[in-house]
């Protein structure tokens, strides 16, 4: 990277000597325009670098809990789906009609652990 600011800015002062006599002060100014414009360029390349660094690092983090959360899920052991302490808390059955009853406790049994197919695709 410096050998390439040392290159523009040589690049830059050739292009200024062929014009007419200025002040040497106004055209060091230029070149240190040019070399701060450089420097504030590749501070911000090096500030999108780490953000996307972030940004990856939270996303392995998030995959990896998604994985683990999959992987715990999976290993319960069936009897806690069996007794209903792995489903969602039903009503008690005072609260709810007769058939209502039933149909909330079919669908509290069915509400077991289901395999889902996590397909991961690069964009």
């Amino acid at each position: 990277m410096h050998d390439e600011t040392d290159e523009t800015i040589a690049r830059i002062a050739a292009a200024l000597r062929p014009l007419p006599d200025v002040d040497p002060e106004q055209t060091a100014r230029v070149l240190v325009a040019v070399a701060a414009e450089r420097e504030r360029a590749r501070a911000r390349r090096v500030s999108a670098v780490r953000r996307w660094r972030v940004m990856g690092a939270l996303g392995t983090v998030a995959a990896a809990g998604l994985v683990a959360a999959i992987w715990l899920r999976e290993a319960r052991p069936a009897a806690d789906l069996a007794d209903g302490t792995g489903a969602s808390p039903t009503p008690s059955p005072a609260t709810v009609s007769g058939s209502v009853e039933a149909r909330l406790a079919r669908d509290a049994k069915g509400a077991g652990l289901k395999s889902v197919q996590v397909v991961l695709r690069a964009p």
